[in-house]
């Protein structure tokens, strides 16, 4: 499976979400512009955009973080099972708690 942009950029979420700062936040104090990190400039023109590397360095130094632990950020968000849809949790919460259930295998 390749690297997607969608990867780093939920890993800059991550790592701004741990300091307790947005993601515009998190681009302030790595002296960016405070939209530099925007959901809506995650895309252009239906195409995927990727962050910066000087972006991601200047994050990795506001933050601490090490490449390294950032690249292991990275990867484990790819690992990661993608969220529930909300509408599919929902239905899933009702089958755990008192909707259908499926016959016992066990006599």
């Amino acid at each position: 499976m390749r690297l997607q942009a969608d990867d780093l950029w939920a890993a800059i979420d991550q790592l701004a979400s741990e300091h307790g700062w947005t993601v515009s936040g998190l681009a302030r104090r790595a002296g960016l512009d405070p939209t530099a990190f925007n959901r809506s400039k995650r895309q252009i023109r239906d195409r995927d955009r990727w962050p910066a590397s000087s972006s991601i360095a200047k994050v990795l130094e506001a933050t601490g973080e090490s490449f390294r632990d950032f690249a292991m950020r990275v990867a484990a968000v790819r690992q990661a099972p993608p969220p529930l849809d909300p509408a599919q949790s929902g239905k899933q919460a009702r089958r755990n708690n008192g909707g259908p259930q499926a016959p016992s295998s066990q006599s």
